[in-house]
């Protein structure tokens, strides 16, 4: 019965987004979707598993698709199509190249890589139609972020989350040792307990909420000021209890990108500065979980992270020496799609491969051991014209904040994909740089047009 309502839930979504004709709507749709609904709710499981995140991407490309014409005229004036192209034939070669595969794996591993990741980048480009469009997804963003961040506390302070609990009890369907792992999420006597809110992952629950933050900063010149500091607060609050060294110091890292490359009304960043530093002040003296956070955070470059529970840089060590013999195997395609979870059992932890590896907990890693050079270098070359195409960008005056928040979210993912793996940062991460690469081009036609 959970199957059918699930099943209608996805179909649900997908009728809005195509009723939308996947216009910024439709992007909303997907957003708050990600942001709302956990990401262990699978909306299919025959004949394999779709969960609510890929479901709504497909959503979005199946719907861009029968808008073919749409998609062409778009697609022609796309300034990453050249790198997305390459980056195709990349996942291709490591798919078709790989023997273990069926024919089946063989179309549907890259088709599903291709899609979740870099793909995604021209579905949130083509939702945009004016250069209005991106501000308009403030208000909903807000009711999200506080929507999500009251629940993170709720769960953070009384130790529960029946949301999560609920599905786990209805959907979860693996073995003993992953579901072990899951139900850390409500365990309250470890060194960090982790807020995760609606989120099957803390670190999810971090970067989103991150990612919403740094929006709402660029939101503060056209946005009322109120509100766009509410959403501030609400995103960092989500980016300190998901009790995450990574996303802690990633943000951080990322807000201070936006303020140095944004071109910011002074007085206005003076006060809210000023504010935040007296309720920093304030919350470090009382609220024992941002203390341990920051102290957490320093604890990485004092003593390499082993004098907390988590990753220490001996770890990363080992993982990274693990990386590289498995790296070694097949330096060139790598050793294919899938590898970590079936070969290594990474995906039945129950049947796991004995390995020293610890983890796999950067997407470096994962690149080396499942496909070597050939995705190291596209992917490398992909986030190197990300940034190189947003400092381009801040030499007209109306591109400047826009391109600066979208290299303080690029700078963002590199940091959180590096310190954690990829997770589930690449679609929203993509569908809100490609929005904001459309915004830009919108931006320079009017300028050259006025």
């Amino acid at each position: 019965m959970i199957q059918i309502i699930t099943l209608l839930l996805g179909l649900f979504l997908t009728y809005n987004i195509f009723r939308s004709k996947a216009n910024y709507i439709g992007l909303l749709w997907v957003i708050i979707a990600y942001l709302l609904i956990n990401g262990d709710i699978f909306i299919i499981r025959v004949p394999f598993s779709i969960p609510i995140l890929k479901w709504l991407i497909y959503s979005l490309l199946f719907i861009e698709l029968i808008q073919m014409k749409k998609f062409k005229r778009n697609w022609k004036i796309f300034p990453f199509k050249k790198i997305i192209t390459v980056l195709i034939i990349g996942s291709l070669l490591i798919s078709f190249l790989d023997p273990r595969l069926s024919i089946f794996q063989k179309c549907y591993f890259p088709f599903e890589e291709i899609t979740i990741t870099y793909m995604v980048l021209f579905l949130g480009y083509i939702t945009i139609n004016s250069t209005k469009d991106l501000e308009r997804l403030k208000k909903p963003m807000y009711y999200a972020i506080i929507i999500i961040t009251l629940y993170g506390i709720f769960n953070f302070i009384s130790g529960t989350n029946p949301y999560y609990r609920f599905v786990l009890d209805n959907f979860y369907e693996g073995g003993d040792v992953v579901l072990k792992s899951k139900l850390r999420a409500f365990d309250t006597t470890l060194d960090r307990f982790r807020g995760t809110s609606t989120f099957n992952l803390s670190f999810d629950y971090g970067y989103a909420s991150s990612l919403i933050a740094i929006y709402f900063l660029y939101a503060l010149d056209d946005f009322r000021t109120s509100i766009a500091f509410i959403g501030i607060i609400a995103g960092l609050i989500g980016a300190v209890i998901c009790n995450s060294r990574t996303v802690f110091f990633a943000v951080i890292v990322a807000i201070g990108i936006y303020v140095f490359f944004a071109t910011l009304n002074l007085a206005k960043i003076a006060k809210i500065t000023f504010l935040i530093i007296l309720i920093g002040i304030f919350s470090f003296s009382t609220i024992p979980v941002l203390q341990k956070s920051i102290d957490n955070t320093l604890d990485i470059f004092i003593s390499g992270g082993d004098n907390v529970a988590g990753s220490s840089l001996m770890m990363r060590q080992i993982q990274l020496l693990g990386a590289v013999n498995y790296f070694l195997q097949s330096p060139i395609r790598g050793n294919g799609f899938k590898y970590i979870d079936n070969e290594l059992g990474w995906g039945d932890r129950d049947n796991v491969a004995k390995s020293k590896m610890r983890g796999f907990e950067s997407i470096i890693y994962q690149f080396m051991i499942e496909q070597g050079l050939i995705g190291l270098v596209t992917k490398l070359i992909f986030l190197i014209l990300l940034i190189t195409y947003f400092l381009k960008k801040r030499k007209y005056s109306r591109n400047k904040n826009i391109a600066a928040l979208g290299l303080a979210m690029t700078i963002l993912f590199i940091i959180f994909t590096i310190g954690t793996g990829p997770l589930r940062a690449w679609p929203l991460t993509m569908l809100f740089l490609g929005a904001i690469i459309k915004t830009i081009q919108l931006n320079e036609i009017s300028n050259h047009n006025s």
